[in-house]
């Protein structure tokens, strides 16, 4: 590979940062300055292709960690069988396991903190 670039490829460069008055068709040779010029201008658009990447990752990183807080949150309100007395009759029902009542009863599962996690959810109720 040579260390020299054709004006056809420099010319094609400046299109690709999107200066249209150097489109591929002119074929004199670039002035020291018009180089300058367009290194300047490529290295403009990696150093944004860099901090659009990196914000990206942040967000990724944000949302990896809400996740697991939403997991942990789900681990502790899981349902389990709970035998409810009405009168005389006995009946199943499943009950939260993180979600009890200051009288000591049992919310109903799904109980409201999931209830609130699965409106978010798409398919969840509104």
């Amino acid at each position: 590979m040579s260390a020299e670039l054709s004006a056809e490829r420099l010319s094609e460069l400046w299109v690709m940062v999107g200066d249209s008055a150097l489109a591929p068709w002119r074929t004199q040779a670039l002035s020291p300055g018009e180089v300058i010029e367009l290194l300047d201008k490529i290295k403009a658009q990696a150093e944004a292709v860099l901090d659009w990447q990196a914000a990206a990752r942040g967000y990724q990183s944000r949302l990896e960690h809400r996740e697991a807080a939403i997991r942990r949150v789900r681990d502790v309100h899981q349902p389990i069988d709970a035998m409810m007395f009405v009168g005389k009759a006995q009946k199943m029902k499943q009950v939260c396991t993180g979600c009890g009542q200051d009288d000591g009863n049992w919310n109903i599962h799904p109980c409201p903190t999931i209830q609130a996690l699965d409106e978010g959810r798409p398919g969840g109720s509104k």
